[in-house]
Formats: C-alpha cells, sequence, structure tokens
C-alpha cells in the first residue's frame, strides 16, 4: 500500500471511499520517520477495475452552518481514479468569547485525487493530491466587536506524493516515493483591533524521498529502508498594543485568575 507522509484532509473524506484506517500512537514503525506524535494512516479505495460511481450528499444546520461533499471513481484493469471532495461555512464558526455572536463566520473547502496504474502487472504506480483551505474570522467580545476589530485567518494545506511499487518476487517488494507537503498560516489584522494588533505569516515546506525493501525469509519479515528530506520554514510575526488601558485591564485580569 501507499504508506508515505502525506496529508489527508480528513474533513473533505468521503467514508464510503476509505478502505482502512490504521492510528499508530507508540512504538511506531520505522518507515515514519522520527515522529513524536501520532500517525494516522488512511487508505482511500482502489480505483482500479470500479466502474463510473460517484454521489453528492448536502446538509446544512443552525447558525447558517452548511455544506457538503462528494466522490467520483472510475477505472479499468490497469488503472483506476478515485476522488473526494467537500466543504462546509458556518455563522458561528469558533466558540464565541461572549455571549454574543460577533464576527463569528468561517468555512473551509479541500479534496483528494489518487490515480493508480499498472503498467505492467509486478509494477504500481501511484499519484496522491490533497489540499484544503480554510477562512474565518476571529470572534470579537463586546469591545472589540464596537471597536470594528475584524481580524481574520487562513490556513493552507497542500500534499503531492508519487510511489513506485515493484514485486521482484513472492517474498521481496521494493517501494520508492517521492512527497511533498505545504502547509501555510496567515493573521490579517484590521484597523479596529484592540487592545493589540497582530500580523502572522508563517510557511512550511517539507519534501523528500523514501525507499525500502520488505523481504520474508521462513516466517520472518525484514525491512529496511532510508528517507532524504528537506524542510523549510519562513515566518513572520508582529504585534502591538493599540488600547495600551484596556490591555492592562485585562492583564489584572488574567492575573487574578
Amino acid at each position: 500500500g501507499d504508506r508515505r507522509p502525506y496529508p489527508v484532509a480528513l474533513i473533505t473524506l468521503d467514508p464510503e471511499e476509505i478502505s482502512s484506517i490504521k492510528v499508530f500512537t507508540g512504538n511506531i514503525p520505522a518507515e515514519f520517520g522520527g515522529r513524536s506524535g501520532a500517525v494516522v494512516v488512511v487508505e482511500p479505495k482502489s480505483g482500479i477495475s470500479r466502474p463510473l460511481t460517484g454521489g453528492l450528499n448536502y446538509e446544512n444546520g443552525s447558525a447558517g452552518t452548511v455544506g457538503g461533499a462528494g466522490n467520483l471513481s472510475a477505472g479499468a484493469a490497469r488503472w483506476g481514479i478515485s476522488s473526494s471532495f467537500g466543504g462546509s461555512r458556518s455563522e458561528r464558526y469558533l466558540d464565541p468569547p461572549s455571549l454574543h455572536n460577533y464576527n463569528n463566520r468561517g468555512g473551509r473547502v479541500g479534496g483528494m485525487l489518487r490515480a493508480e496504474w499498472h503498467p505492467w502487472l509486478q509494477d504500481i504506480l501511484i499519484l496522491n493530491l490533497t489540499g484544503f483551505v480554510t477562512q474565518f474570522r476571529i470572534a470579537n467580545d463586546e469591545e472589540q466587536q464596537a471597536a470594528g476589530q475584524r481580524a481574520r485567518q487562513e490556513l493552507h494545506n497542500f500534499g503531492q506524493s508519487l510511489s513506485w511499487q515493484h514485486v521482484w518476487s513472492a517474498a521481496t517488494v521494493s517501494n520508492v516515493g517521492l512527497y511533498r507537503n505545504y502547509y501555510r498560516s496567515q493573521l490579517a489584522p484590521s484597523p479596529g483591533d484592540t487592545p493589540i494588533s497582530a500580523d502572522q505569516d508563517r510557511h512550511h515546506v517539507r519534501q523528500g524521498v523514501l525507499a525500502s525493501v520488505t523481504h520474508s525469509v521462513r516466517g520472518h519479515t525484514l525491512q529496511g529502508g532510508a528517507e532524504v528530506s528537506h524542510v523549510s520554514v519562513q515566518e513572520r510575526f508582529v504585534f502591538f498594543v493599540t488600547d495600551p488601558t484596556l490591555a492592562a485591564e485585562r492583564s489584572v485580569s488574567n492575573a487574578a485568575l
């Protein structure tokens, strides 16, 4: 299977398009590198030999909440394509800091595409494309709403991976994969920010190559591999106080708590 670490937008995956889910919270396999937290492996259903199928669903709720998702798959004996997509929007996106629901709306949209190709019986190429975008306003309290604060935040996550699996024999299988993950977080201020204003832009790109060989012999499984990766990080963060009096009052109040 395709087990390289690439981002999957779980908010857009149709449960009917998931073949299996594995969660590792301890004793994480070596092929996932030095991950310190949990690892979630999501295996979508293969599109190989599947007829053209698809589905759509729609939902709505209170506080202006609307959303929908869909999937589309098709394939033949040697190739297959499967996709899942969706999004949602709400007028109560975050937990508001007051009893009123001020400046509290947002939405998200994303999807994934998986393409498989068997050029020969012992080989398979798998391409995965995933991505989602989230945009939402920062909820206000009474003072911030009266001052006209309209801060907002955006989150971006895109991933691409390409793998080649070759079956050398009934006991030996090799995997080689390329991957790239892109993350971005932006916090945009507004003229009415109070008691502080903040501006942030963070980028995180991880890309690399994974290779492994698995061999079974006499009831034992031997596996070896290597990973080469490059991580680039850029961050800009600026903040300043816009209302010293209110900032001091809130500082005293927080210290009392």
